[in-house]
């Protein structure tokens, strides 16, 4: 029989008032008994917080603490207050609209245990509305040194939940949310990847991901929040460009390639449609040449090229695409 270590489950809070209950009231009824809920109040404008604080009162044997922040500080700088804020050997995010399995985290820890991984990845269920796609999972899979860095740019789940980790793996290798990034999963999960020895994957579905109207990657673009967009976009880049050191690996450098040829289309194609004047949309294309270099293959030349011919190529086939997607 393996010990029971303290888990600490870390819920960031902003406006979800209406799917906080379902949420919350599914990593209150696990399996697993060791666990400590940190619930962290984003300051948002409706009210979710009172539905939290009822559910705490009715559960008066669970042990939850509750964050407040001062101020609304976003995804990053929400998760990483309760994660500065956990006790438990592992910590595990979700998002408050989401719910996860009974058995969630009981499945996770006997994975870990067994393997002595950093962390652990668990299959995700689509739930609502939009588009989105993960790899499945289809057997207990163990992932070690370079191996995981290959499987980032294959088949990862790029996303900061469903993954049960090591806290102390975490503040050795001093991995944390970057604050005011939009897509922040997608360099923490890099960063995971890029520290970890080992890692075991989880042929069940433990995590519901809700994708919803309203939430941060369906909201429909106004200005102001597209301006937000590509400038963490750009961000973003300059992180992984950093973070890309030349590995020996070929396979390595011909993946790190490959990010950059994928992503820098989608973010090209994504501000043809954006709400943004012609001129603030040229701004942005320049600044994102500055990444051509990082492409290789037929594809480098399309980034070589300016923004009136990128636009005239791709403008037709982009919004085809989003029809029929």
């Amino acid at each position: 029989m393996y010990p029971t270590p303290l888990v600490s489950i870390i819920i960031p809070v902003y406006n979800v008032e209406k799917w906080i209950e379902k949420s919350l009231n599914s990593a209150l009824n696990q399996t697993y008994p060791n666990i400590e809920y940190i619930i962290v109040d984003d300051c948002g404008s409706d009210k979710s917080m009172d539905v939290v604080q009822s559910m705490v009162k009715s559960n008066p044997q669970k042990l939850i603490r509750i964050i407040r922040h001062d101020k609304n500080k976003g995804l990053s700088e929400a998760r990483n207050s309760g994660f500065s804020a956990s006790k438990g050997t592992y910590v595990f995010f979700m998002d408050s609209d989401d719910e996860i399995s009974e058995d969630c985290i009981e499945l996770h820890l006997s994975a870990l245990q067994k393997s002595d991984a950093d962390f652990s990845d668990g299959n995700v269920r689509m739930v609502g509305v939009g588009h989105s796609n993960f790899h499945v999972y289809d057997s207990e899979h163990r992932f070690l040194n370079g191996d995981i860095l290959i499987e980032y740019f294959n088949s990862f789940h790029v996303c900061g939940w469903n993954k049960l980790i090591k806290r102390r793996f975490l503040l050795n290798n001093n991995i944390s949310f970057r604050p005011g990034m939009l897509y922040e999963d997608m360099l923490w999960s890099y960063q995971v990847c890029k520290n970890a020895n080992k890692y075991v994957t989880i042929p069940s579905e433990t995590y519901y991901y809700l994708i919803r109207q309203g939430s941060i990657t369906t909201q429909n673009n106004n200005s102001s929040h597209a301006v937000k967009q590509f400038k963490s976009f750009i961000e973003l880049l300059q992180c992984m460009r950093d973070e890309f050191q030349m590995p020996s690996n070929k396979e390595l450098i011909r993946l790190q390639s490959k990010w950059f040829n994928k992503i820098l289309l989608i973010i090209k194609t994504r501000l043809l449609d954006a709400p943004l004047s012609r001129n603030e949309k040229k701004v942005f294309f320049r600044e994102l040449m500055a990444f051509s270099d990082f492409t290789v293959g037929p594809i480098k030349y399309v980034h070589k090229l300016p923004f009136d011919t990128f636009a005239i190529l791709f403008t037709i086939p982009n919004k085809i695409f989003r029809k029929i997607r």
